[in-house]
């Protein structure tokens, strides 16, 4: 429980910077947690909750936040999602959270704590929604020692794309050909891999968010693309927050995969995280097991070879309210995958 020594308030009116102060310091800040990230999640029709716990003799000092998701569940039932978070200052102050999401009604609260906290009770492991290990690359070093550290094949084909004339455009506020045509480089990929890409909508809302902000400690996102005469034949999307910048989602075009596109649109999104004085570059996601046979395989050497170290974050957990509903939704899932 609670002691009196704690408050936990509704964050609707407060400002966005007040939210992004306490999270963006974060180390591998999330924007996952922003309050941006709470407006994109409205964009795509979902309720968003903010709570804080502060000190209760002075409720302007923030010790936890939480940026609660509602996710629809058929049957008029739900479920509360907490990405990467909530973010604490002691593991103790989850419990606040955890307390008013059970007042929600819904049938369980997901969370995915950036900072490893206690078993708490009532509490069951469960799997991430957002990628649980990823390859983190410090940038601080000088872009020498970073290339140095790169698996050879990877600074060979940086170089070749270079030589074949592959060029690189960053835009802050891409138009709406630009989107376009990421959006079809994205499709192009995942019917390529066999993989499910989000809708255009998301990708459309995301940019119109991010990619048109960029003010205070608030995320923003930049488009990366790569032209061969003029074709664009690869683009990543790219979020800045804290001290990381994050690999968010890519796509390449099947024709001219041999000039090594994706290689160079990483490398200069390195460079320019740098530049811009982030510390960390988040790879976003590879194959927990490392496995040859496993999905993201090929994907994962490709990440392994920038050089950058694996990391996994701490345990998701799941905390039921309704314990037949949460045990018949884990059947569900099961069977879909």
């Amino acid at each position: 429980m609670m002691t009196s020594r704690y408050t936990l308030k509704l964050l609707a009116g407060s400002a966005p910077s007040f939210i992004n102060s306490f999270v963006s310091p974060q180390k591998h800040a999330s924007f996952l947690q922003s309050f941006e990230w709470g407006e994109f999640q409205e964009a795509l029709g979902r309720e968003v909750i903010r709570k804080g716990v502060f000190e209760e003799a002075e409720e302007k000092i923030l010790l936890g936040s939480a940026l609660f998701i509602k996710h629809r569940l058929p049957l008029g039932k739900y479920y509360w999602y907490c990405p990467r978070g909530p973010i604490l200052t002691a593991a103790s102050l989850c419990q606040p959270f955890i307390n008013y999401a059970a007042e929600q009604k819904g049938i369980f609260l997901r969370i995915e704590p950036l900072n490893a906290i206690n078993e708490v009770k009532g509490a069951l492991h469960t799997a991430s929604i957002q990628p649980s290990c990823t390859i983190i690359l410090d940038i601080l070093r000088s872009e020498n020692d970073i290339l140095g550290k790169m698996h050879e094949k990877t600074r060979y084909n940086i170089r070749l794309a270079e030589k074949r004339g592959v060029k690189v455009k960053w835009s802050e506020k891409p138009g709406r050909g630009e989107v376009n045509d990421f959006i079809s480089l994205i499709q192009e990929t995942a019917k390529r891999h066999s993989i499910k890409a989000h809708p255009a909508f998301y990708y459309s809302a995301m940019i119109r968010l991010f990619c048109m902000k960029r003010e205070g400690n608030a995320p923003y996102m930049n488009m990366c693309t790569a032209y061969y005469n003029n074709q664009p034949i690869a683009g990543n999307l790219v979020m800045f927050f804290g001290d990381t910048a994050t690999y968010l989602h890519g796509g390449s075009s099947n024709a001219h995969k041999n000039f090594m596109a994706p290689y160079l649109l990483q490398w200069e999104s390195i460079k320019r995280a740098k530049a811009m004085g982030h510390r960390y570059y988040d790879f976003w996601g590879i194959a927990e097991d490392g496995g040859k046979d496993h999905r993201l395989a090929g994907v994962t050497r490709f990440k392994k070879g920038f050089g950058g170290v694996p990391y996994s974050f701490p345990q998701a957990f799941d905390f039921p309210f309704q314990k037949k509903w949460h045990y018949l939704y884990r059947i569900a899932r099961k069977m879909v995958r």
